[in-house]
Parts: C-alpha cells; sequence; structure tokens
C-alpha cells in the first residue's frame, strides 16, 4: 500500500502528545499480572508536609516527577517492617491480618491499595534495557516489571504519617501471565506514537477500498503540514509496524522524527466531506487558531500520553461496556433524566469557564480541576465557588509529570492528601514551572477519589450517568483522533481506542487514551434520537460548542465509558447554605428568576476579575 507524505506526518504529529497524559511513563501492566499475593516493605514512616512544603514527604521524587530522575536519583528507603497483602481479583485486597481492603490499577503504570487504616500507592518497576541513553522516550528501550513496584509512598487514612514502601509479588494469582512487558528495537531512530487508532484509520483513508463515512465510523483526515516532503521516506516501514505488531505482548509502535516547527495547514477537502456526508452526526470547520501553529503544539494538545502502548488490539467500531446491555433502557436508567446538563439547570449554570491549557499537556490537571471546581458549587448550591489553581496540581504533584501528562485519578489524590490551591497562588502559564511551597492560603481538599464504578476497570455508561447526576461533572479520558481539531458542532462519532482484554470478570478491556475532558451533562438528540455526552473540552472558547462537544453515548465512543474518575468535595465548616440556594433537584421557578454567569479573566499578572452572581426571587 502506497501512503502519502500527508499522512506520514500525520503518525508525525501523533508522536509526541502531551499526555494522561511524556507524563505517562513507559510501563504496562494489566489486573490480571498484579493480582495476586505481595509482600509490601515499608521504612519506619513518621514524616509529614511541612506545611504546604510537600518534599518531606516525596521519598525523593521531584516535583513534578521525570522519567530520567527515576534512573538518575533511584530514591530508595531504609527497610523497616513488611506486610503480606494479597490483591484480589477484581479489587479487594486483604492483608496478613484479615483487614479487607480495596484496591485498584492506576491505568497501567501503578496501582493503589487501600487496607489495614493505611494507603498504598506506587507505580510498577521499569528498567532500560542495557545500552539506553537516560534521555530515551522510547518505549522499545524499556522493560516492565509487573511484579514488583519502584519506590512509592504509604500514609495512614488520617494523613498523619507519611513513609516510603516498595512492593514485590511473590505469588501470582494467574499463572498465565507474563511478569514483564518488551517489544524489540528495530534501530531507527524513532519517537513513540501516542495514537494507534488515528493511524489505522489514517491509513485505511488512503486506501482504495475505504468503506463510505457512516455514523458508525470516524472521518480521519490527511493534515497537510508546510515543508511535508522531508517526512516521506519513513512511511512504507512504519506501516508494516503499525499493523503488524499482534506478537508484541506489549508496548509501542513508534514512528520517525520530523520537523517540530512544521506548520499545521487545515484540509479543506476533509471538511467538505464530512459536512456533506447526509450520514455524519457532526460537522467540521477549520479553526483559525489552530492555522499555522506549530507541530509541537498541536502534538501536546491533542493527548495524554507520549509512550504508545500497543497491545495486539485493533482499531474498530465502538465497543460499548456490555455491562446492562441486556436491559431495556427503563430499567438501566431507572429515574434518571432523558437529559441532565450543569450548565443549565432549570436555568442555573453550576459549571465554570472554558480553559485553554495551550501547548502543555494538561488536558488531565485542566480537566480535574474544572471538574472539581463545578462540583463545589453542586455541593454548596452555589454557595462556595473556589477558583482552584491547575499550575499548581502541575507544579507540585510528584506524582504525575506536569506538562509532559498525568492521570485525573492522581489529580484527585494529591488534592485528597495535600488539598489544592487558589487560582491566585499560581497562575497558569502552559509550561512546567517550580513548586511554590509558599502558598500559605486555605487549601481546598476532596475525599474518596476513585475511577467511576469503584476502580479501573468498572467504569459503564450508567455509573457515569448516576454519579454525574448525584453529585456533578466528572472527569473523563478517551481516545482523541485527530479529527476533533476539526469539530464545530453535533454529536461527535469514532473508532474504539487499541484494546486489550484483561483476562478478569467483572473488569472492562484495557483501552488506550489520550486525552482528558470534563463530561458535564447528557441528553438525547430531539432530531435524530441520538443519545449523547455533553463534554468540556480545554481547547478554549472558539473550538466546538463555545468549548463544548457532544459524543455519543452508549457505544463507549472512542473508549469515553471506560476510564471517568471522580471525587467528592469537602466545603469548608463556614459555608452555610439558605433555604432559598438554587436546588438542582426541584424546579426553582420561585428561587432564582435570574442568574448571570460568573465570570472569570485571569490577566497576564494573574489577577482574576469576577463578577457576582445575580439572585433575585419572585
Amino acid at each position: 500500500m502506497r501512503v502519502s507524505v500527508i499522512v506520514a506526518l500525520l503518525a508525525a504529529l501523533l508522536a509526541f502528545v502531551s499526555r494522561p497524559a511524556a507524563a505517562d511513563l513507559p510501563i504496562h501492566c494489566l489486573n490480571a499480572q498484579v493480582a495476586g499475593e505481595w509482600v509490601f516493605t515499608l521504612d519506619a514512616g513518621g514524616n509529614k508536609p511541612n506545611g504546604h512544603d510537600l518534599r518531606p514527604v516525596s521519598c525523593g521524587f521531584p516535583q513534578p516527577d521525570r522519567n530520567m530522575d527515576h534512573f538518575t536519583r533511584k530514591p530508595t528507603i531504609v527497610p523497616h517492617h513488611k506486610i503480606k497483602v494479597q490483591l484480589q481479583e477484581p479489587n479487594i485486597a486483604v492483608d496478613e491480618k484479615g483487614n479487607k481492603g480495596t484496591w485498584t490499577m492506576i491505568y497501567d503504570e501503578g496501582f493503589e491499595v487501600r487496607v489495614g487504616g493505611q494507603v498504598f500507592f506506587a507505580f510498577h518497576h521499569y528498567s532500560p534495557k542495557k545500552g539506553t541513553p537516560l534521555t530515551s522516550d522510547k518505549v522499545a528501550h524499556y522493560i516492565s516489571h509487573c511484579d514488583k513496584t519502584m519506590v512509592g509512598w504509604y500514609r495512614s487514612d488520617d494523613n498523619s504519617n507519611w513513609g516510603c514502601w516498595k512492593g514485590k509479588q511473590t505469588k501470582k494469582a494467574n499463572a498465565w501471565t507474563k511478569k514483564t512487558s518488551s517489544q524489540e528495537d528495530d534501530g531507527k531512530e524513532v519517537v513513540a506514537i501516542v495514537s494507534p487508532t488515528s493511524l489505522v484509520e489514517s491509513f485505511n483513508d488512503v486506501s482504495a477500498e475505504r468503506a463510505p463515512a457512516s455514523t458508525h465510523a470516524s472521518h480521519t483526515p490527511e493534515v497537510v503540514l508546510d515543508g511535508a516532503a522531508s517526512a516521506g521516506v519513513f512511511l512504507e516501514s512504519s506501516v508494516s509496524v503499525a499493523l503488524q505488531q499482534e506478537q508484541y505482548t506489549g508496548i509501542s509502535t513508534e514512528f520517525p522524527e520530523v520537523d517540530r516547527n512544521a506548520l499545521w495547514e487545515p484540509n479543506y477537502a476533509f471538511i467538505d466531506t464530512v459536512n456533506s456526508d447526509s450520514n455524519s452526526l457532526w460537522k467540521a470547520t477549520a479553526h483559525e487558531q489552530f492555522k499555522n501553529k506549530p507541530v509541537s503544539e498541536m502534538m501536546r494538545m491533542l493527548g495524554m500520553k507520549r509512550y504508545h502502548k500497543n497491545n495486539g488490539g485493533s482499531a474498530q467500531l465502538p465497543q460499548p461496556i456490555t455491562r446492562d446491555n441486556d436491559k431495556s433502557d427503563k430499567e438501566k436508567y431507572g429515574d434518571l433524566p432523558e437529559n441532565w446538563d450543569w450548565t443549565n439547570i432549570n436555568g442555573v449554570n453550576y459549571d465554570t469557564e472554558i480553559r485553554n491549557q495551550g501547548s502543555c499537556g494538561s488536558c488531565y490537571a485542566m480537566a480535574s480541576i474544572s471538574a472539581l471546581e463545578s462540583r463545589f458549587r453542586v455541593a454548596s448550591r452555589l454557595q462556595f465557588r473556589p477558583l482552584l489553581s491547575p499550575q499548581e496540581a502541575l507544579s507540585c504533584s510528584f506524582y504525575n509529570q506536569g506538562c509532559e501528562g498525568g492521570y485525573p485519578f492522581l489529580i484527585g489524590k494529591h488534592g485528597a492528601e495535600f488539598g489544592f490551591a487558589d487560582a491566585m497562588c499560581q497562575g497558569y502559564n502552559a509550561r512546567n514551572e517550580q513548586c511554590p511551597n509558599k502558598c500559605n492560603i486555605e487549601r481546598y481538599r476532596v475525599t474518596n477519589y476513585s475511577y467511576v464504578g469503584g476502580y479501573y476497570g468498572g467504569c459503564s455508561e450508567v455509573a457515569m450517568m448516576q454519579e454525574i447526576y448525584a453529585r456533578g461533572p466528572v472527569m473523563v479520558a478517551f481516545q482523541a483522533p485527530p479529527d476533533l481539531f476539526y469539530y464545530t458542532s453535533g454529536i461527535y462519532t469514532g473508532p474504539s481506542p487499541k484494546s486489550e482484554p484483561q483476562g478478569v470478570p467483572n473488569v472492562n478491556v484495557w483501552q488506550q487514551t489520550n486525552h482528558a475532558v470534563v463530561a458535564v451533562g447528557w441528553g438525547v438528540d430531539k432530531s435524530t434520537g441520538t443519545k449523547f455526552w455533553k463534554l468540556k473540552n480545554t481547547w478554549g472558547l472558539k473550538w466546538g460548542e463555545d468549548g463544548y462537544f457532544r459524543i455519543r453515548r452508549g457505544t463507549n465512543e472512542c473508549g469515553v465509558e471506560s476510564m471517568a474518575t471522580k471525587a467528592d468535595v469537602l466545603l469548608p465548616a463556614s459555608v452555610k447554605i439558605p433555604e432559598n440556594a438554587p436546588n438542582p433537584y426541584k424546579a426553582s421557578s420561585k428561587a432564582f428568576l435570574q442568574m448571570t454567569q460568573q465570570r472569570r479573566r485571569m490577566t497576564k499578572t494573574n489577577n482574576w476579575i469576577r463578577t457576582a452572581v445575580e439572585e433575585e426571587q419572585e
């Protein structure tokens, strides 16, 4: 198959993504590999954060974390005692004293255990292959060791005692699993690819046998870049790598380096194709904000992961989560409303303004902060409306990798353990900055952070709806194809991500994701009857439907129903909720007749302009 130079550069566009996500680390371990008996080796503990200075509990990790530091700094612990913990499928943990708790994978890179009054978190151990330069981001240069962890963090449930630990699996629950994941290196000078689904779809687009577009497939455009001729020579071999990964049990498809200073140009032929397709549920346009933007910035905007992990899956039509699929809509949805939108509940907006992540891979932090701000508003019935700092969450967490990516789950963990700073503490600058460690202001805290469904792999459409309805917007990870850059209106449809069965009952298949957004509600389109999610993006107000977009619901479109995350907010004791405060679950014509949306604007000096909410009663 002959593939155009343009598609080569589409591959390059996906080669370097902001991340969940270079934050995600070149690790790939699944639930079935991790389940079993473990020995946790703990140090003596006794540590605590020093006010808002978190370095005393860093366990040797920087703020933010960096891949190279795992090998140059190599955190170690002084062993003090050991405990035995059994990790049962899908999410039960039992310690040697018989205490029962829970555990979950953190995507495919680590796990958290809550048992016996303590919380343990660590990334799995991984190591560079012989001869690998420490600056390498090539996944093929690393081996994942799923039977042991790096040095991690433990704390008491009440946050009064902190320490460091590491784990070693002593007995596997599933004898058929492998302890390690690895991939052979072809020796070429390449960079890791983030979005395999998009690449396969792109190759199909240029094929003469390309099937007609329909509502069940994503239009994936060619991307035209200035200086495109520089990359064409690599594609023929790259295609075979991309389409012949089934022999590998883990890690990446990789593509050649290109000029990241090349400029992105829209494909107007693709836009015409989408807009003239009578079966298409969405419309495309060339957004001015993306024109002539350097490829490097587009790469960072598209996703959450720098390290693409190809595990023998394939691009395919969307695969719905099978849980509840045998039930009628009435049985499945129960008393949940047909339409629910936190931006407009009885004329009241509980959401906050649209943010723009810029060229920083901060979608995971932006989405998390935005969802939690809205949850404070929901929980307080608009009586408490803090503005949180995504930059402080980026700069100060040693669980994530700043502008190189991270996970909403770990943002929730950071907020539960250390709290979030006000936006005035550290304004957003779209780059890695030193943690201020000096914001002696009130911290905004959360609790009960978890994956929707209780553990990674437990998510479903109904579980997401129940959580959104009861407590507010949730953070959602999904696989965003590059044609999402063109979205302007309608209900977006796209392919299923790369998937890999986890081999565990009641655990969904592992699916690759590359972008994080906020699910603010759901609905049913009156003209077509199509069910959809309403999602809030981090690409600014000029993109999509005023910064939002809709995507088909109930089909796990682009993996959108596979990995939602939530956290419960803690209101300060000083917050009082009057009887006449808006109640989202009751018609409130008497409570509020008019409400102007709160507007906030951060200036270059990080001053925020706030407008008061006007309240009127009949």
